[in-house]
């Protein structure tokens, strides 16, 4: 009985060896076969890895790189946009000296007008237009001078700014109008008596309509800030004669019968003064026209639709930098000339009621009327460099250190000026 057992225990044994053995071998064999692929996914994921900060690092260089390179194209940028406004700001100062430089030689070149026969209204009024700086100051630079044609002629802004560079060579002493005087033939025939003063504001309108391309007549009467009611009409009217000579009244009518209000405001280039030969003291203050009854007139209320009688009061709310003011002498009515003597101030102040401020005008050119409606002469006498000079036609004569403008006899047209901001 034991003989069996034995041997059966040696059985199992042996099949226990055989089982190990042949795992042993099997494990062996798939260690064999998958290590080489598990070791090269190991190795493709280092490669990767590696691959991915190599990556990452080349992207980080290149990034920093581009922002070196954006920031100095910036600052590049930066400094030629800054050279560019240094250079432009000197260009502009150089200019600006030039322009200084050339104006005190021009008020250095005092010259005669030739007057062709009878054009001495026009001849005077250009000299006064030559002491006024900022009459040609916006076509200084050649640049500047565009050539507007009509009907393949000069326009009369071109023939005043080639007058001017007449006026200013060196020589001859004497300068011909040229023919700018052709613009005038129909209006101021040749070979005839007229008034300088009609010239000069006939100038004025060619000047403005050439300028002024979409000119609006009025400001908005629905506008009540004078700031505004003045900025809109000045949008509308840019050119030089309205920045320089032109200011406004604002008229206020009142209905007697309804006290409705109404209110005009209408832009002006010169005050009339009256030329009365029994009272030639004349007080500037006045000029501003105080309120007056009108017991009859052809105004129509708009509140009762009725012609009214009506107070009316007028004001300026804003003066020009150039004054204009004008003594009636010729009586067109009675066809003739006052020759009168006037009296009127070197410098006055005027009180300002839409601002509140008070601005003081200087003299600084008078066109002089001698004779009668069908004998004239008009002469100039303008200061140039704070000295004043006499223009008659061709010749001119520098005046005395002691002259006194306000003495001159037969004053016509003044020429004031005021240093003082006329905004409002």
């Amino acid at each position: 009985m034991k003989c069996p057992q034995y041997k059966n225990s040696e059985l199992i044994i042996f099949t226990w060896y055989i089982g190990i053995a042949l795992a042993c071998t099997i494990a062996w064999y798939y260690l064999y076969k998958c290590l080489p692929s598990f070791t090269l996914i190991l190795r493709d994921n280092q490669i990767q890895d590696s691959l991915e900060k190599d990556l990452d690092q080349v992207i980080k260089e290149d990034s920093t790189k581009l922002i070196q390179k954006d920031s100095q194209r910036e600052f590049v940028t930066k400094e030629k946009i800054e050279n560019k406004t240094i250079l432009q700001e000197q260009t502009i100062k150089k200019k600006e000296t030039l322009k200084k430089d050339r104006r005190i030689k021009e008020f250095e070149c005092n010259k005669g007008i030739v007057n062709p026969g009878l054009d001495c209204f026009l001849v005077s009024a250009l000299q006064c237009f030559v002491s006024i700086p900022e009459f040609f100051s916006p076509y200084d630079e050649p640049e500047d001078m565009q050539c507007k044609e009509s009907d393949g002629e000069m326009s009369v802004l071109n023939e005043i700014i080639a007058f001017r560079e007449r006026y200013y060579q060196v020589s001859p002493n004497k300068v011909k109008v040229g023919s700018m005087r052709s613009h005038f033939d129909q209006k101021f025939p040749r070979y005839s008596q007229h008034d300088s003063w009609q010239y000069i504001m006939s100038l004025f309108e060619i000047l403005q309509t050439e300028i002024n391309k979409d000119k609006i007549s009025s400001p908005s009467k629905s506008l009540e800030n004078h700031s505004d009611v003045w900025n809109e009409y000045i949008k509308n009217h840019p050119s030089t004669i309205d920045q320089l000579f032109v200011g406004m009244y604002e008229t206020c009518f009142v209905c007697k019968k309804c006290e409705n209000s109404d209110i005009v405001y209408e832009e002006f280039k010169n005050i009339p003064l009256i030329c009365n030969q029994e009272n030639p003291n004349l007080g500037f203050e006045e000029f501003l026209t105080m309120p007056e009854n009108i017991e009859e007139s052809e105004f129509i209320c708009r509140n009762c639709q009725e012609v009214f009688a009506c107070e009316i009061s007028k004001q300026i709310i804003k003066f020009p930098k150039y004054l204009i003011m004008i003594f009636q002498r010729i009586d067109l009515v009675k066809q003739y000339g006052i020759n009168s003597n006037v009296f009127y101030p070197l410098s006055f102040s005027q009180w300002v009621p839409s601002t509140e401020e008070q601005l003081t005008y200087n003299l600084e050119s008078i066109i002089s009327h001698t004779g009668t409606l069908f004998s004239d002469h008009f002469t100039a006498t303008c200061k140039r460099d704070s000295k004043w000079v006499h223009f008659n036609d061709s010749s001119c004569n520098d005046l005395p250190a002691d002259f006194d403008p306000t003495s001159l006899p037969n004053a016509y047209i003044l020429f004031y000026k005021t240093e003082s901001n006329c905004d409002i």
